[in-house]
């Protein structure tokens, strides 16, 4: 049995692998650098760390649902090497457990870099699996793990004041 958190972008549903998950939070206050790329959101202070919020709609270039509350949007934290990132997704739904033999594995790696990583099947609805591993490249990776650094002594100096 795979466990899988089920998200919302725009008009599409995906899952996330469940190990990849450390925390679904509630759309919160960021601080907003001028030195962030437009794909990140902004930068969330989570008890003194900084971790960088990518809009993950608008990275893989998905139209906004226009319906939906801004408000209402979740924060997805993501777990192990993924450490001081977060995805703002439409909606964190549900989390679900399936059987892996659901997954059928995609017939082509035409997905953002190659992100999807399979297609759940529940009856009337269908899921794209989403792999955390392969959404940011790794020269991407680098990047915002270096502007986590900066933003990290960012909000060490405010404290210090």
């Amino acid at each position: 049995m795979k466990t899988v958190v089920v998200i919302r972008l725009g008009n599409l549903r995906g899952a996330l692998d469940r190990v990849s998950v450390r925390e679904i939070a509630p759309v919160a206050e960021l601080s907003i650098s001028p030195s962030l790329p437009a794909s990140i959101e902004g930068v969330l202070n989570l008890a003194g760390k900084a971790v960088l919020v990518v809009d993950l709609a608008r990275l893989m270039g998905i139209a906004p649902n226009t319906d939906a509350d801004p408000l209402y949007r979740h924060i997805i934290i993501l777990a192990g090497n993924h450490d001081g990132l977060a995805l703002m997704v439409d909606r964190a739904e549900d989390v679900l457990r399936i059987d892996e033999t659901a997954v059928v594995l995609p017939v082509s790696e035409s997905s953002f870099n190659g992100c999807v990583t399979g297609h759940i099947n529940l009856g009337e609805a269908a899921l794209h699996l989403l792999n955390a591993d392969r959404i940011f490249l790794a020269a991407e990776r680098e990047r915002l793990d270096a502007l986590r650094l900066m933003e990290q002594e960012r909000l060490k100096s405010m404290a210090s004041t």
